[in-house]
């Protein structure tokens, strides 16, 4: 139904050859009287493609990963550390909430990763994203918040169809 967007000056590191900016976006959806969020993010990049009678817009967004990208963690654990302990502080590194974190903390305390220990140095994200997958799970950021879900699986939850069939604006 709309997009919606507003330029602000960001607080982060400028880019090379001009302004930083954050470009909030809005997409929502639904029926007459009852439309939905569909997403509310930062715009990374757009392009817009022609073809025939079709336009298509594309965009690159992010939900709050802004600051998650460029954090960097520098920190030992003991052996016997568990995959679920380093993830907690990692999303700590990258000022994120914990999410669904719980829903899947038997499996990542089960994970055999840390039982010798670890240092980890480097980006919080990336050292997230690589413990995940180790787990056979994957991450991804939401309105701040992180969110795991199982390899190549959805998130739980209620799907909706959403068609112009259906009274759809």
């Amino acid at each position: 139904k709309a997009i919606e967007s507003a330029a602000q000056p960001s607080p982060g590191p400028a880019q090379p050859g001009g302004t930083n900016t954050i470009v909030p976006v809005k997409i929502v959806a639904g029926y007459v009287g009852a439309t939905s969020t569909l997403f509310l993010g930062e715009m990374r990049s757009a392009q817009t493609m022609t073809d025939g009678a079709d336009t298509v817009t594309e965009l690159q967004t992010g939900d709050g990963d802004a600051a998650a990208i460029m954090s960097r963690m520098s920190a030992s654990f003991g052996a016997g550390s568990s995959a679920y302990s380093v993830a907690k502080q990692l999303l700590k590194a990258m000022g994120l909430g914990s999410g669904n974190i719980e829903s899947f903390a038997a499996i990542l305390r089960a994970s055999p990763l840390y039982q010798h220990g670890a240092v980890l140095k480097g980006n919080a994200l990336a050292m997230l994203n690589d413990l995940a997958a180790s787990c056979a799970l994957e991450v991804s950021m939401q309105q701040g918040v992180a969110q795991f879900a199982s390899l190549g699986q959805p998130v739980g939850g209620s799907a909706y169809l959403l068609s112009s069939d259906t009274g759809l604006i």
